[in-house]
């Protein structure tokens, strides 16, 4: 993968095409060239990419952090050099008040494909839940699991929720040994057996600041 090397010190979700990347490139290592690059939209930003364990499949998934978006990509049967993607998972963005924007969309910050290829993990930074899915060959991936680790819209934060597509009721915050947990879910490792799931909290020390404040106070 490769995009624009510049990070702002203050983001603006509505003009990620200004400054960011929206592309995912397969490279020839042997050659050291581009032989394919895949246009993943203006409002993408792709961050993370994992292929899946098995070495004898050709595929594996990459998320786009401001669109809320999961792209699976594989290899094509007809051509051995060409790679093509498809929209498999799509968070909806939220109507909210006291926001930067009157729509709060998903901010996916990593994924993690457990060690057997039978699940996928995803860290939602801004809504703050982290996500399990269930991966099945020949579907689109299945949610099975939701934990909230903080973020922007638990209750009795300044953010109101309006409108949701997925839950009925703003989140709790988190308290952890008698002590609030701030920032959202942000990098992911999983244990080798699959069974421990470890998450930060702090992404970029600016946005850190921009969005969870009380963080680094």
């Amino acid at each position: 993968m490769r995009g624009s090397p510049v990070w702002v010190r203050v983001l603006v979700p509505a003009v990620p095409r200004r400054v960011f990347g929206r592309h995912i490139y397969v490279w020839n290592l042997s050659c050291r060239s581009i032989i394919q690059c895949i246009d993943l939209g203006e409002d993408s930003l792709p961050l993370s990419v994992k292929f899946l364990h098995n070495r004898n499949a050709a595929e594996g998934y990459v998320s786009c952090a401001l669109s809320g978006v999961i792209y699976r990509f594989y290899k094509c049967q007809a051509s051995r050099d060409c790679w093509e993607v498809e929209e498999v998972i799509r968070i909806p963005d939220k109507e909210v008040k006291n926001w930067i924007m009157p729509r709060m969309p998903a901010f996916i910050v990593d994924i993690v494909i457990s060690p057997d290829d039978r699940f996928l993990y995803v860290s939602n930074w801004w809504h703050g839940d982290v996500r399990q899915y269930e991966l099945t060959k020949g579907c689109k991936p299945r949610l099975v699991g939701q934990v909230f680790v903080g973020g922007s819209i638990v209750r009795c934060g300044p953010v109101i929720v309006c409108r949701d597509e997925e839950l009925k009721c703003q989140p709790e915050p988190l308290v952890v040994k008698c002590r609030r947990v701030y920032g959202g879910p942000s990098r992911l490792q999983l244990s080798r057996d699959g069974r421990r799931l470890y998450v930060t909290t702090s992404l970029y020390s600016a946005w850190d600041r921009q969005f969870y404040p009380d963080m680094v106070r």
